[in-house]
């Protein structure tokens, strides 16, 4: 009689030029990171890690395929001055094996939300042509340095946003995403999936709605200093959110969390 085999969930957050020394599970100690520490306190801390890549989009590339840039498709963020178009980036090709569509042949509900990085619109490098069944999010790292977008993309449509009025700033991408990420969860507790969650937070430029900004940071920090801190902290509280789900959706012994810096 064949065994069958139990599956976990993976739910992966990448989070975008946190340093890795502010974590507190890290040593860190001007920023509080308690749901953080208290994942690494539940579970293991992995110290001799190092990014694919030292730019955006390969490093995003080598996660994705498992490759070393060497043999990745994407290998900068541009490919050459005046190069391929937009802007000379490359995308990923219909060849280009990736872990989502891996899983997707072992019956896995995949989803990504946030900042993808490796593939244009118009190209075959898109999430849901790489084996993601949902997407939401930034398809180009440059569109992402922007916290307050005027669209952004939701599988193969563009969501535009209204204009901001009276001096108000449009939505904040970030609570989007999410708010996208806390659904899929609670829709697909009774399956198996894979959540890949490449958070834009806290890469700059350090935008923060006022609502988010930690009060306690030092009063001879900079702006851009006490933004970043804020940013740290909403990471924190957002995934303290993912975590608070999962126990209440009794599938947190059955779901494999990654929190990267």
């Amino acid at each position: 009689m064949k065994k069958e085999i139990k599956y976990p969930n993976v739910i992966f957050i990448l989070c975008d030029d946190f340093g890795y020394g502010d974590a507190g599970c890290y040593g860190g100690t001007s920023i509080p990171t308690p749901n953080i520490d208290k994942l690494a306190e539940q579970s293991m801390r992995f110290t001799q890690c190092y990014a694919g890549a030292p730019v955006c989009a390969p490093s995003r590339c080598v996660l994705m395929t498992g490759l070393h840039t060497g043999h990745c498709t994407v290998r900068d963020n541009f490919a050459w001055k005046g190069g391929l178009p937009p802007e000379g980036r490359v995308s990923l090709r219909r060849d280009d094996s990736i872990i989502a569509e891996d899983l997707k042949h072992v019956g896995y509900t995949t989803g990504i939300f946030g900042k993808w990085g490796i593939g244009e619109e118009g190209t075959e490098g898109i999430p849901n042509l790489k084996g993601f069944d949902e997407w939401f999010g930034y398809l180009n790292q440059r569109h992402a340095h922007s916290y307050f977008p005027t669209y952004l993309w939701k599988n193969q449509k563009r969501i535009d946003f209204s204009p901001a009025k009276d001096g108000q700033q449009g939505p904040y991408s970030h609570d989007l995403i999410v708010n996208y990420a806390i659904d899929f969860i609670t829709r697909n507790a009774d399956k198996k999936f894979f959540l890949y969650l490449p958070w834009c937070l806290p890469h700059e430029p350090y935008e923060i709605p006022a609502q988010y900004a930690w009060n306690e940071a030092k009063a001879t920090w900079k702006d851009e200093e006490k933004a970043y801190a804020s940013m740290v902290r909403k990471i924190d509280t957002d995934l303290g959110r993912i975590m608070e789900l999962l126990e209440k959706l009794r599938i947190t012994n059955n779901t494999l969390l990654f929190c990267v810096m």
